[in-house]
């Protein structure tokens, strides 16, 4: 980790004629910051790394504004912030994605896009929640935060930006935190209640048809079915019809077979192929492979008839 605040911190502490001793190689120990202690001894530690300084003696405290404070303008503070923040959390990620306990995290913000995105627009991106990551272990990938019916954060997708980055084995196109509970997560969340839902494939497909304006969220994968904390949210939603549109190829008919034999949900809800939605019918009658392909080529208008 660079240690970009030891040179402001020296001197401020130089600027107010406090004498200080480096102890290790991240830390520095010297008399209290608190104007109301009387220190006569070293009593304060202060990390180098993050700002973060502590009195043993009498508990006063300070961060990494305290050391940028009437140094450097807002905007220098706020990128040395984001660059503390960003290797605080990277080094959470080392530590606890072996553990599956990733989910209490998520990459640091790197910014919003610009542009439209695989037919997304910009606004719609951030309305979603989905930023930018531009360096580190997700660097040049879209963060896409998943959460459960109760809006607690579950663990995030990230999708690489440009496919010429993508190596399977070092750099796949999709990377995601570990533990996910595909059972707990609805994506995108339906946020008004609807008598439909339409299963999709993959993450771009959900989100393209939210776009449009459908109830579509993804199924991760083929091979998920929906499980009873989905089907109680469904029903509190006022869902009745299920329409399963995977992708357009041999796995997705394999999938939605799969549904069509489900005998719980299909005696809970009318559960239909997406050949049987108006809103789907020219994507089937195309040759395209995945909803989001489609809605990018043809777009609104692809979903008329």
């Amino acid at each position: 980790m660079s240690n970009t605040l030891l040179p402001i911190i020296e001197n401020k502490l130089k600027s107010l004629n406090f004498k200080f001793t480096k102890t290790g190689d991240n830390f520095i120990m010297t008399k209290c910051l608190n104007p109301e202690h009387k220190d006569t001894h070293p009593s304060f530690s202060i990390n180098t790394e993050t700002g973060f300084g502590k009195c043993f003696t009498c508990n006063f405290k300070v961060n990494s504004d305290y050391w940028l404070k009437n140094v450097l303008d807002e905007e220098m503070i706020s990128e040395i912030n984001r660059n503390i923040l960003y290797q605080q959390v990277e080094e959470a990620y080392i530590k606890t994605e072996k553990s599956h306990s990733f989910k209490h995290y998520l990459p640091p913000y790197g910014g919003s896009l610009k542009k439209p995105y695989r037919g997304l627009s910009p606004e719609f991106l951030k309305e979603q929640g989905i930023y930018y990551c531009n360096k580190g272990l997700y660097a040049n990938r879209l963060i896409f935060p998943y959460y459960s019916y109760n809006r607690e954060l579950q663990g995030f997708n990230s999708r690489l930006i440009k496919s010429s980055l993508i190596d399977p084995k070092t750099n796949p196109k999709y990377k995601y935190s570990k533990g996910l509970k595909p059972e707990d997560i609805i994506y995108p969340l339906i946020k008004k209640n609807t008598d439909y839902i339409i299963i999709v494939e993959g993450i771009m497909d959900a989100l393209s048809g939210a776009y449009m304006g459908l109830p579509t969220i993804m199924n991760f994968g083929v091979n998920n079915t929906i499980k009873s904390k989905k089907i109680k949210e469904f029903l509190r939603l006022g869902v009745d019809t299920i329409y399963i549109a995977l992708d357009n190829d041999k796995a997705g008919e394999e999938g939605i077979k799969r549904y069509k034999e489900d005998k719980e949900l299909n005696s809970i809800f009318s559960v239909k192929t997406g050949k049987d939605c108006p809103e789907l019918k020219n994507f089937y009658d195309s040759n395209v492979k995945d909803l989001n392909d489609f809605l990018v080529l043809f777009g609104r208008n692809g979903l008329k008839n």
